[in-house]
C-alpha cells in the first residue's frame, strides 16, 4: 500500500496547481503518449499488470477500510492525517468512495473511487462491487472517523 510516514510529511492545506493546460503543447507530451507503444512498429503495445504489484491484494495481513465521501471535506488534510495515521497504527488500508466526485483526498496519495452517480441506488450499488473487488468488509461515511480513535 502506501508509504504513510511520507504521505503525512507532504501534508499541506496548499492547493496543486494543474499543469496539464501548462504541458498542452510541451515535448514530455509526446513522450509520455509513447509509453506502451513498440518502438519499431509505432503500434500501441498493451501493458500487463506486474504480478508483483497485485500479489499484495491477495494479502490477508492487512484489513481494508471504506470511507465514504457524500459531502464536500472542509478540512482535507486533517483528515488525511487521520487516515494515514490510521492505516500505520492499525495496519488500514483505507479505499476512498467518493459520491461527490473530487474530494479533496487524491492529492494526498489516497485509492479515490469516483461513486457519484445520478441517483443513490446507482452510486450504492457500484460501491457494492467496488467493496466486493477491494474486499472490503466495512465502510464508515468520513464523519465517523472521529469515532473510531
Amino acid at each position: 500500500m502506501n508509504n504513510w510516514p511520507k504521505v503525512i510529511s507532504r501534508l499541506s492545506s496548499a492547493e496543486v496547481v494543474g499543469v496539464d493546460d501548462v504541458l498542452e503543447g510541451s515535448p514530455t507530451k509526446a513522450i509520455s503518449a509513447k509509453i506502451g507503444t513498440d518502438q519499431d512498429t509505432g503500434l500501441e503495445v498493451p501493458c500487463p499488470p506486474n504480478k508483483a504489484l497485485w500479489a499484495d491484494m491477495l494479502s490477508t495481513e492487512h484489513m481494508t477500510l471504506g470511507v465514504i465521501v457524500s459531502s464536500p471535506i472542509l478540512k482535507p488534510e486533517s483528515v488525511a492525517a487521520q487516515l494515514a495515521s490510521m492505516a500505520m497504527e492499525r495496519s488500514i488500508g483505507p479505499i476512498i468512495f467518493s459520491r461527490i466526485g473530487m474530494c479533496g483526498l487524491e492529492r494526498f496519495g489516497f485509492r479515490v473511487e469516483d461513486t457519484s452517480a445520478s441517483d443513490h441506488a446507482s452510486s450504492s450499488q457500484l460501491e457494492e462491487q467496488l467493496s466486493s473487488f477491494w474486499n472490503i468488509e466495512i465502510s464508515i461515511d468520513v464523519e465517523q472517523l472521529s469515532r473510531l480513535r
